[in-house]
């Protein structure tokens, strides 16, 4: 599948992935990425460097996560729904998010446009604003939750669990299910969302090409 960001893999079989690799090349010589398990897009990456003469840049792996037995931890504060005010604010903690990731943020039109849209969430504590995270409309019946992200100053007192909990439990109320993505570079993600109730499901690797040597 081919979504504008990257060649996306679902399940392949192993022998297809040199022919996969080359017909995409032909059809999108400009994906610029590859995202799959992690043999996959191994494999993948590989034969489109060779084929197409363009290394990797860059890689990250993540995590997918589903909600098992929810467990929402006792923190301080309460969550409310971003508005207009406050898009400035969360504009700035998506592109710090997306830096701290190794990925992009978000314009702030388009930050805008979620907010309006009512899925960034943040959570207050004493008269702050302490954290943040979005629930993304279903898709095939499922929620997923993210960016969730807390200013260093704010960190270690259970916010992005609570906040993720508190968002868990509402799209728990109309979806099949609620999923997550975590960096696996990142232990403190991986273990929180364990805390709560999140259990592994599938690891995943993205592979970026440099265009430039093409």
């Amino acid at each position: 599948m081919y979504a504008g960001r990257g060649v996306y893999l679902g399940e392949v079989p192993g022998e297809a992935i040199a022919g996969l690799a080359d017909a995409f090349a032909a059809a999108v010589p400009d994906a610029g990425a590859v995202e799959g398990a992690p043999a996959d897009a191994h494999a993948f990456a590989e034969r489109w460097s060779t084929e197409r003469g363009e290394p990797v840049v860059g890689e990250f792996s993540s995590r997918l996560f589903r909600l098992g037995e929810l467990v929402v931890p006792a923190v301080a504060g309460f969550a409310r729904v971003a508005t207009e005010s406050d898009v400035a604010l969360c504009a700035e903690w998506i592109a710090a998010f997306g830096a701290e990731a190794g990925g992009s943020g978000m314009e702030e039109e388009v930050v805008r446009a979620r907010v309006g849209e009512g899925w960034l969430w943040l959570w207050e504590d004493g008269g702050e604003t302490v954290s943040l995270a979005g629930l993304h409309p279903r898709s095939f019946g499922w929620r997923r939750i993210g960016p969730v992200y807390t200013p260093p100053a704010a960190r270690g007192h259970g916010y992005a669990s609570v906040l993720t909990a508190h968002l868990s439990q509402r799209g728990l109320a109309d979806s099949d299910g609620v999923c997550l993505f975590t960096d696996l570079a990142n232990p403190t993600s991986n273990k929180i969302y364990r805390a709560i109730g999140y259990e592994p499901v599938r690891d995943f690797v993205r592979y970026e090409f440099d265009r430039r040597e093409a």
